[in-house]
């Protein structure tokens, strides 16, 4: 009941910290409220996510909502809390022109596991450079690792040979052996 209205910023976010300790189900709602708030919403992320129960609803209701720093907050603690129902969205943010909300939805959606993701990871990856294109090569062996992990063998496989077959340069060479060992792995 404190959170919200005219009260500074700063009392708020230490009502929030100790959500995060010690809140539960009955904050949630409250929390969710302040995820549209700049300053607020990254703390309120963390209290959802800690909490646990209720967070997934919270964090995809606010998504259509907000923009910049809050929605970057927003796609990446849907992949900590692995929710399902924002994939949709996930995808769609991974081509985004924002460079950081790109690396967010991949890194996302290959935390929450969902093999049908496989094909945006691959594009995202392999037509990005730099410091981009390692961060989703980097969601592309995190999916296969959890792909695996979640007896699906062959859709593991699919993204390890992928990565295997296309990194190829020199400075790619420790993705090809780490592609090789899951293949290992898998087998």
């Amino acid at each position: 009941s404190q959170l919200g209205g005219d009260r500074p910023k700063e009392v708020q976010k230490y009502l929030i910290r100790e959500l995060q300790i010690a809140g539960g189900r009955e904050a949630v709602e409250a929390l969710g409220k302040l995820l549209v708030d700049e300053e607020l919403c990254e703390p309120a992320a963390q209290a959802l996510v800690a909490i646990g129960d209720g967070a997934a609803e919270q964090l995809h209701g606010a998504l259509s909502k907000v923009s910049g720093k809050c929605r970057l907050t927003i796609l990446q603690n849907l992949g900590v809390v692995r929710d399902t129902k924002s994939v949709g969205a996930l995808k769609k943010a991974v081509s985004d022109e924002d460079k950081a909300v790109r690396i967010a939805a991949a890194w996302a959606l290959a935390n929450i596991g969902d093999a049908d993701s496989a094909n945006e990871l691959f594009r995202s990856a392999d037509k990005s450079e730099g410091w981009e294109r390692t961060e989703a090569t980097k969601a592309c062996l995190l999916l296969a690792e959890k792909l695996l992990a979640a007896g699906k063998k062959s859709e593991a496989v699919r993204i390890y040979k992928h990565l295997r077959d296309t990194r190829t340069k020199p400075a790619e060479r420790y993705v090809s052996e780490a592609a090789k060992t899951g293949l290992a792995a898998a087998d």
